[in-house]
């Protein structure tokens, strides 16, 4: 039997966060339940019950995109969350930005990036 870590709705909202200011996060801003909970090590179950916290909040919403893959020349389709301009106001947002803008400078030598990483 898969045995699954127990997460608080804070390491949700810091992984949406993060993901959200990513540098990396490819064509869009939305994060699967399915994939928080890989990242988290936990189940899909816990996951969506933070979800559902952070929803209730005005923290997060639901959404779907297409997002065309040059690789495969192909649409994807992409379900997950995203977060509220509310969410973008928290110190833990912009501390993930801050972080991932310090990230960027020390890798590539920029001080031209002044604002949000998306």
């Amino acid at each position: 039997m898969k045995k699954y870590e127990a997460i608080t709705t804070d390491q949700v909202f810091q992984l949406i966060c993060n993901s959200s200011v990513c540098i990396m996060n490819y064509q869009t801003s939305l994060i699967p339940s399915t994939a928080m909970a890989e990242i988290l090590k936990t189940s899909t179950y816990r996951v969506k019950k933070c979800l559902k916290e952070l929803k209730e909040k005005g923290f997060v919403l639901s959404g779907c995109e297409s997002v065309y893959s040059s690789w495969h020349e192909q649409y994807f389709i992409v379900r997950g969350y995203y977060l509220t301009e509310k969410a973008r106001e928290t110190e833990t947002y912009k501390e993930a930005e801050k972080k991932e803008i310090e990230l960027i400078n020390k890798c590539f030598g920029s001080d031209e990036m002044k604002g949000g990483a998306e």
